[in-house]
Protein backbone atom coordinates (compact mmCIF):
# COMPACT_ATOMS: atom_id res chain seq x y z
CA UNK A 1 0.00 0.00 0.00
CA UNK A 2 1.16 3.42 -1.07
CA UNK A 3 0.12 6.83 0.93
CA UNK A 4 1.58 10.54 0.53
CA UNK A 5 0.38 13.09 3.09
CA UNK A 6 2.10 16.14 4.03
CA UNK A 7 1.86 18.33 7.12
CA UNK A 8 3.90 21.35 8.65
CA UNK A 9 4.09 23.28 12.43
CA UNK A 10 5.30 25.63 14.15
CA UNK A 11 5.46 25.87 18.10
CA UNK A 12 6.75 28.41 20.61
CA UNK A 13 7.59 26.81 23.85
CA UNK A 14 9.35 28.59 26.74
CA UNK A 15 10.60 28.09 30.51
CA UNK A 16 10.96 30.41 33.15
CA UNK A 17 12.96 29.21 36.65
CA UNK A 18 12.87 31.55 40.25
CA UNK A 19 15.39 31.00 42.46
CA UNK A 20 16.01 31.93 46.10
CA UNK A 21 19.53 31.30 47.82
CA UNK A 22 19.03 30.69 51.37
CA UNK A 23 22.44 30.77 52.08
CA UNK A 24 25.65 29.72 51.04
CA UNK A 25 24.63 26.26 51.31
CA UNK A 26 21.26 25.68 50.39
CA UNK A 27 18.50 26.62 48.17
CA UNK A 28 15.13 26.89 46.63
CA UNK A 29 14.10 27.08 43.44
CA UNK A 30 10.40 27.07 41.22
CA UNK A 31 10.46 26.01 37.61
CA UNK A 32 7.57 26.22 34.63
CA UNK A 33 8.61 24.66 31.12
CA UNK A 34 6.46 23.53 28.36
CA UNK A 35 7.92 21.22 25.72
CA UNK A 36 6.63 19.99 22.49
CA UNK A 37 6.76 17.01 20.32
CA UNK A 38 6.39 17.58 16.26
CA UNK A 39 3.61 15.39 14.96
CA UNK A 40 3.79 13.21 12.24
CA UNK A 41 2.95 9.66 10.27
CA UNK A 42 2.58 6.29 11.78
CA UNK A 43 4.49 3.80 9.19
CA UNK A 44 1.46 1.28 9.67
CA UNK A 45 -1.55 2.25 7.48
CA UNK A 46 -4.61 -0.16 8.49
CA UNK A 47 -6.33 0.10 5.34
CA UNK A 48 -6.95 2.23 2.60
CA UNK A 49 -9.27 5.00 3.78
CA UNK A 50 -7.01 5.26 7.37
CA UNK A 51 -5.90 8.31 9.16
CA UNK A 52 -1.98 7.58 9.70
CA UNK A 53 -1.20 11.17 10.67
CA UNK A 54 -0.69 12.18 14.38
CA UNK A 55 -0.50 15.47 15.27
CA UNK A 56 1.86 17.28 18.06
CA UNK A 57 2.31 16.44 21.76
CA UNK A 58 2.50 19.22 24.06
CA UNK A 59 3.53 19.06 27.87
CA UNK A 60 3.19 21.42 30.86
CA UNK A 61 5.87 21.05 33.54
CA UNK A 62 5.97 22.41 37.10
CA UNK A 63 8.72 22.11 39.53
CA UNK A 64 9.84 22.95 43.18
CA UNK A 65 12.42 21.81 45.31
CA UNK A 66 15.39 23.02 47.43
CA UNK A 67 19.27 21.79 46.93
CA UNK A 68 21.67 21.44 50.24
CA UNK A 69 25.08 21.13 51.53
CA UNK A 70 25.47 20.62 54.53
CA UNK A 71 28.66 19.08 56.80
CA UNK A 72 30.92 21.15 55.34
CA UNK A 73 30.16 19.88 52.19
CA UNK A 74 30.25 15.82 53.14
CA UNK A 75 26.43 15.94 53.01
CA UNK A 76 24.27 16.61 49.89
CA UNK A 77 20.03 16.31 49.66
CA UNK A 78 17.90 17.22 47.01
CA UNK A 79 14.16 17.39 46.87
CA UNK A 80 11.89 18.01 44.42
CA UNK A 81 8.11 18.08 43.86
CA UNK A 82 6.89 18.11 40.18
CA UNK A 83 3.62 17.70 37.81
CA UNK A 84 3.72 17.20 34.13
CA UNK A 85 0.61 17.53 32.06
CA UNK A 86 1.00 15.98 28.64
CA UNK A 87 -2.41 16.84 25.73
CA UNK A 88 -2.40 14.97 22.57
CA UNK A 89 0.12 12.10 24.14
CA UNK A 90 1.69 10.36 21.21
CA UNK A 91 1.48 6.02 21.94
CA UNK A 92 2.32 3.43 19.76
CA UNK A 93 -0.54 0.58 19.97
CA UNK A 94 -1.09 -2.55 18.55
CA UNK A 95 -3.29 -3.20 15.43
CA UNK A 96 -5.78 -5.75 15.81
CA UNK A 97 -5.06 -8.63 13.54
CA UNK A 98 -3.04 -11.66 13.91
CA UNK A 99 -0.15 -10.19 12.22
CA UNK A 100 1.58 -7.83 14.73
CA UNK A 101 1.70 -4.15 13.67
CA UNK A 102 1.82 -1.14 15.80
CA UNK A 103 0.18 2.33 14.76
CA UNK A 104 1.65 5.82 16.53
CA UNK A 105 -1.03 8.02 17.35
CA UNK A 106 -2.47 10.79 19.71
CA UNK A 107 -4.05 8.51 22.25
CA UNK A 108 -4.73 10.20 25.38
CA UNK A 109 -4.20 13.45 27.83
CA UNK A 110 -2.34 12.29 31.26
CA UNK A 111 -1.32 13.52 34.31
CA UNK A 112 2.15 12.71 36.10
CA UNK A 113 2.96 14.20 39.66
CA UNK A 114 5.00 12.84 42.26
CA UNK A 115 8.07 13.17 44.97
CA UNK A 116 11.68 12.45 44.12
CA UNK A 117 14.57 12.73 46.36
CA UNK A 118 18.22 12.04 46.36
CA UNK A 119 21.63 12.46 49.16
CA UNK A 120 25.32 11.74 48.99
CA UNK A 121 27.22 11.68 52.18
CA UNK A 122 30.96 11.32 51.86
CA UNK A 123 31.39 9.74 55.82
CA UNK A 124 35.11 10.17 55.53
CA UNK A 125 38.01 9.70 53.34
CA UNK A 126 37.37 6.36 52.36
CA UNK A 127 33.07 5.68 52.62
CA UNK A 128 30.41 7.05 50.14
CA UNK A 129 26.78 6.46 51.12
CA UNK A 130 23.73 7.47 48.68
CA UNK A 131 20.08 6.55 48.68
CA UNK A 132 17.57 8.14 45.94
CA UNK A 133 13.52 7.71 46.19
CA UNK A 134 10.50 8.42 43.29
CA UNK A 135 7.28 8.65 44.29
CA UNK A 136 4.72 8.62 40.96
CA UNK A 137 1.46 8.88 40.43
CA UNK A 138 0.40 8.69 36.86
CA UNK A 139 -2.14 8.41 34.77
CA UNK A 140 -4.32 8.86 31.83
CA UNK A 141 -7.12 12.41 31.99
CA UNK A 142 -8.74 10.60 28.90
CA UNK A 143 -8.12 7.61 26.64
CA UNK A 144 -10.94 7.22 24.73
CA UNK A 145 -11.32 4.66 21.73
CA UNK A 146 -9.00 1.94 23.47
CA UNK A 147 -9.48 -1.14 22.34
CA UNK A 148 -10.89 -3.61 24.90
CA UNK A 149 -9.07 -6.42 26.01
CA UNK A 150 -10.30 -9.44 27.83
CA UNK A 151 -9.42 -8.70 31.83
CA UNK A 152 -9.03 -5.02 31.04
CA UNK A 153 -10.68 -2.94 34.27
CA UNK A 154 -13.21 -0.92 32.25
CA UNK A 155 -16.58 -1.60 30.98
CA UNK A 156 -16.82 -0.76 27.27
CA UNK A 157 -18.77 1.78 25.37
CA UNK A 158 -22.10 0.34 24.50
CA UNK A 159 -22.09 1.91 20.92
CA UNK A 160 -18.34 2.03 19.74
CA UNK A 161 -17.54 -1.03 21.83
CA UNK A 162 -13.96 0.60 22.70
CA UNK A 163 -12.74 1.61 25.97
CA UNK A 164 -11.84 4.47 27.91
CA UNK A 165 -8.79 3.92 30.00
CA UNK A 166 -8.99 7.32 31.84
CA UNK A 167 -8.16 7.13 35.61
CA UNK A 168 -5.42 3.78 34.54
CA UNK A 169 -1.74 4.05 35.56
CA UNK A 170 0.32 5.08 32.38
CA UNK A 171 1.89 1.89 31.01
CA UNK A 172 6.06 1.64 32.12
CA UNK A 173 5.30 4.24 35.16
CA UNK A 174 6.15 2.16 38.59
CA UNK A 175 4.63 4.12 41.66
CA UNK A 176 8.25 3.59 44.05
CA UNK A 177 11.29 3.50 43.06
CA UNK A 178 13.89 3.49 45.09
CA UNK A 179 18.47 2.68 45.37
CA UNK A 180 20.93 2.48 47.57
CA UNK A 181 24.85 2.52 47.14
CA UNK A 182 27.92 2.08 49.17
CA UNK A 183 30.96 2.98 47.81
CA UNK A 184 34.38 2.78 49.19
CA UNK A 185 38.20 3.11 48.31
CA UNK A 186 41.58 2.60 49.89
CA UNK A 187 44.87 3.98 48.72
CA UNK A 188 48.09 2.47 48.58
CA UNK A 189 46.83 -1.37 49.69
CA UNK A 190 49.70 -3.23 48.33
CA UNK A 191 52.46 -1.41 46.57
CA UNK A 192 51.00 1.47 46.05
CA UNK A 193 47.74 0.25 44.48
CA UNK A 194 44.33 0.70 45.35
CA UNK A 195 41.09 -1.20 46.36
CA UNK A 196 38.11 -0.05 45.74
CA UNK A 197 34.30 -1.29 45.56
CA UNK A 198 30.85 -0.16 45.11
CA UNK A 199 27.29 -1.83 46.15
CA UNK A 200 24.09 -0.65 44.30
CA UNK A 201 20.65 -1.57 45.11
CA UNK A 202 17.77 -0.69 43.41
CA UNK A 203 13.87 -1.59 43.78
CA UNK A 204 11.45 -0.66 41.24
CA UNK A 205 7.18 -1.49 41.75
CA UNK A 206 5.31 -3.38 39.28
CA UNK A 207 3.78 -1.47 36.29
CA UNK A 208 2.17 -2.60 33.52
CA UNK A 209 4.38 -2.75 29.59
CA UNK A 210 1.12 -2.96 27.55
CA UNK A 211 -2.07 -0.58 27.66
CA UNK A 212 -4.18 -4.18 27.51
CA UNK A 213 -3.71 -4.10 30.93
CA UNK A 214 -4.11 -7.79 31.04
CA UNK A 215 -2.21 -9.62 33.89
CA UNK A 216 0.39 -11.34 31.94
CA UNK A 217 1.46 -7.82 31.08
CA UNK A 218 2.50 -6.62 34.26
CA UNK A 219 5.93 -6.58 35.42
CA UNK A 220 5.96 -7.35 39.46
CA UNK A 221 8.58 -5.74 41.41
CA UNK A 222 11.71 -6.71 41.73
CA UNK A 223 15.22 -6.02 43.38
CA UNK A 224 18.21 -6.02 41.53
CA UNK A 225 21.94 -6.02 43.00
CA UNK A 226 25.07 -4.89 41.22
CA UNK A 227 28.61 -4.54 42.19
CA UNK A 228 32.03 -3.69 41.46
CA UNK A 229 35.73 -4.17 42.81
CA UNK A 230 38.24 -2.28 41.37
CA UNK A 231 42.19 -2.06 41.53
CA UNK A 232 43.57 1.12 40.73
CA UNK A 233 47.24 1.53 39.77
CA UNK A 234 49.60 4.38 41.80
CA UNK A 235 49.43 6.48 39.24
CA UNK A 236 45.72 6.21 38.59
CA UNK A 237 46.42 5.48 34.90
CA UNK A 238 45.20 1.95 35.19
CA UNK A 239 42.04 0.39 36.54
CA UNK A 240 41.27 -3.30 36.67
CA UNK A 241 36.74 -3.88 37.72
CA UNK A 242 35.42 -7.18 38.51
CA UNK A 243 32.18 -6.15 37.31
CA UNK A 244 28.49 -7.95 38.34
CA UNK A 245 24.82 -6.54 37.16
CA UNK A 246 22.15 -8.34 38.29
CA UNK A 247 23.56 -10.33 40.72
CA UNK A 248 20.70 -12.02 42.42
CA UNK A 249 19.72 -13.19 38.24
CA UNK A 250 16.52 -11.48 38.88
CA UNK A 251 13.99 -12.37 36.16
CA UNK A 252 11.29 -10.27 34.47
CA UNK A 253 9.71 -9.12 31.61
CA UNK A 254 11.09 -5.57 30.76
CA UNK A 255 8.49 -5.25 27.57
CA UNK A 256 5.39 -7.27 26.85
CA UNK A 257 2.75 -6.95 24.51
CA UNK A 258 -0.31 -9.57 23.42
CA UNK A 259 -0.03 -10.89 20.09
CA UNK A 260 -3.25 -12.73 19.33
CA UNK A 261 -3.10 -15.69 21.55
CA UNK A 262 0.80 -15.18 22.36
CA UNK A 263 2.50 -12.90 24.20
CA UNK A 264 5.71 -11.17 22.79
CA UNK A 265 8.02 -10.62 25.16
CA UNK A 266 11.98 -8.56 25.81
CA UNK A 267 12.73 -10.36 29.41
CA UNK A 268 15.75 -8.39 31.22
CA UNK A 269 19.50 -9.19 30.88
CA UNK A 270 20.11 -11.76 33.09
CA UNK A 271 23.39 -12.03 35.45
CA UNK A 272 26.56 -10.59 34.29
CA UNK A 273 29.78 -10.76 35.26
CA UNK A 274 33.08 -9.05 33.15
CA UNK A 275 36.58 -7.97 33.89
CA UNK A 276 37.26 -4.42 32.44
CA UNK A 277 40.65 -3.24 31.88
CA UNK A 278 40.51 0.80 31.45
CA UNK A 279 43.75 2.83 30.87
CA UNK A 280 44.19 6.45 30.89
CA UNK A 281 47.22 8.36 28.75
CA UNK A 282 47.88 11.69 30.45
Amino acid sequence: MVASDSRSESKFTGAVTLQWDVSDSAMLYANYSQGHKTGGFSDRIEGPEANFEYDDENVDSFEVGAKASLLDGALALNVALYRIDIEGLQLSTQIPGEIPAFSVSNAADSTSQGIEFDSTWALNSVWTLGANFAYTDAEYDSFPGAECYPGTPVVPDAETGTCNLAGLPLIFAPEVKAALFADFQVDDVFAGWGVGGRLDISYSDDFYTDISYQDNVLTESFTLYNAVLRLVSPSENWTVSLIGKNLSNEDYCAWCIPSGPNILAAMNPPREIAIQFRARFD
